[in-house]
């Protein structure tokens, strides 16, 4: 950056806080925030499990600020042909995926999809059909708009992109909940607070602290596999209740 010579230490200190100010989030002085990417895909229980807990408690505890996070709704799915996809839970996952990754592509601020998302992914548990009006209402979106998007070409470009980001995962993804924290593989998703804490080199929020003095335990995707209702989504698996239906992106 240019400054004239005749400008004041004053000025150029005042400037320069300036600067410093903008690129901080706020006020945590967060320069370099952590990159995690969240691989799953809708339908699986998992997925909705560890959205609704790990997930939503980092979004109350306000560790979101250090992060550069993003959803990619695509899973264990597979294109057999072109724009046609077959879903590790049937139709209703591709149709699921579809408007999730149009909430996030619509509504690029995490303010406004996550709590989209985390209303989707929350009634996963208990329904057996979000209601995409409902939830686009308690985020500020429009319900239609999404749907628009989803039933059209953008969707379809959309979706293209979620499988070619997922399909291009080195190492490749076994199962999903998948997050890469980095750009390395998390073995243990619920261990993703006190990773993100360890690797931030700024001003540590004050939820870090707690994170940090946890010992390792053992990791969830292990006591999922005992838990059949709760159990990562294994890529090639197929659950007992999937019907191998197909849905057409035209």
């Amino acid at each position: 950056m240019w400054i004239s010579k005749s400008c004041s230490l004053e000025v150029l200190c005042v400037l320069l806080l300036a600067l410093n100010v903008l690129g901080d989030d706020n006020g945590l002085g967060i320069s370099n925030k952590i990159k995690v990417d969240f691989f799953m895909e809708s339908r699986c229980p998992s997925c909705s499990q560890f959205t609704t807990t790990v997930l939503k408690k980092l979004w109350d505890e306000g560790l979101f600020a250090i992060l550069d996070f993003s959803a990619i709704p695509y899973g264990n799915a597979h294109e057999k042909v072109m724009n046609e996809y077959t879903c590790q839970h049937g139709i209703r996952e591709c149709e699921e995926n579809l408007l999730e990754v149009c909430a996030i592509h619509l509504y690029p601020s995490i303010s406004q999809w996550f709590p989209f998302f985390y209303c989707f992914e929350r009634y996963n548990l208990v329904t057996s059909k979000p209601n995409t009006e409902m939830c686009a209402n308690e985020a500020g979106m429009s319900g239609s708009l999404i749907e628009e998007c989803a039933k059209g070409s953008q969707g379809k470009d959309l979706m293209k992109s979620a499988a070619k980001q997922t399909n291009e995962l080195e190492p490749k993804h076994t199962w999903v909940p998948w997050l890469v924290v980095a750009g390395t593989p998390l073995a243990n998703p619920d261990s993703l607070p006190k990773k993100i804490c360890e690797l931030y080199q700024g001003d540590k929020p004050p939820a870090c602290q707690a994170y940090l003095q946890l010992a390792p335990k053992r990791p969830v995707l292990g006591l999922l596999l005992e838990v059949p209702h709760l159990r990562a989504c294994k890529v090639d698996e197929r659950p007992s209740h999937d019907i191998p239906l197909h849905l057409m992106l035209e």
